[in-house]
């Protein structure tokens, strides 16, 4: 679940899609296609970036997903955050995350953390990623 452009963005993997839901009215307000078996979203203030099964992680516009393009990180991403100028994919299957530059939508790093990495936040400068031993 991510928030972003005064909604609330939740994945519905059983439909393949990423529901908008409107902050003020808690209301679902619409949805965009997420392609096959969306797994985690984020999002900024004009960019939703979700990352599906499939390991490709692609940034959508919030107002209809327009611009998507596919962007191939590890294996098994699990779930995604956005701080700075950097989008940031921890991938379970094989212990890394992976660092994408939102300027040029390009892998900029892989880093090996640990195993089966499930969550990942950007807070206070630090990225902070929880792995399962």
């Amino acid at each position: 679940m991510a928030v972003g452009s005064g909604f609330l963005w939740a994945v519905d993997s059983g439909q393949d899609v990423i529901r908008r839901i409107d902050a003020s009215t808690k209301r679902v307000s619409g949805a965009l296609r997420a392609g096959a078996d969306p797994v985690a979203v984020a999002a900024t203030h004009d960019a939703l970036w979700v990352a599906t099964r499939a390991t490709t992680p692609f940034p959508g516009s919030t107002s209809g997903g327009h611009g998507r393009q596919a962007i191939s990180v590890g294996d098994a991403p699990a779930a995604i955050a956005v701080g700075g100028v950097a989008v940031w994919v921890a991938n379970a299957g094989d212990g890394s995350v992976t660092r994408i530059d939102r300027r040029t939508n390009r892998v900029a790093a892989t880093i090996a953390v640990g195993p089966r990495p499930q969550g990942i936040v950007v807070a206070g400068g630090s990225v902070w990623v929880t792995v399962r031993s």
